[in-house]
């Protein structure tokens, strides 16, 4: 329970650092191209990465997938 918390914790965390390093800028999608960077880094990317480090969290902790 504590990794995914801490899981879904650092995906919050690397979510709003990557916008903020791509954008340069607090968001505020009144263009489509911040629209296209959001849906890029928070619907995909980081739940991407997040999937990753939760199946390589449950690999060390010894769970079958």
């Amino acid at each position: 329970m504590a990794a995914t918390s801490v899981n879904d914790m650092f995906k919050a965390a690397l979510g709003a650092y990557l916008l903020r390093r791509v954008v340069g800028r607090p968001l505020s999608l009144s263009t489509l191209r911040e629209f296209a960077i959001y849906l890029a880094i928070v619907v995909v990317l980081t739940p991407m990465l997040s999937a990753f480090g939760g199946a390589a969290s449950r690999r060390v902790l010894s769970f079958e997938f």
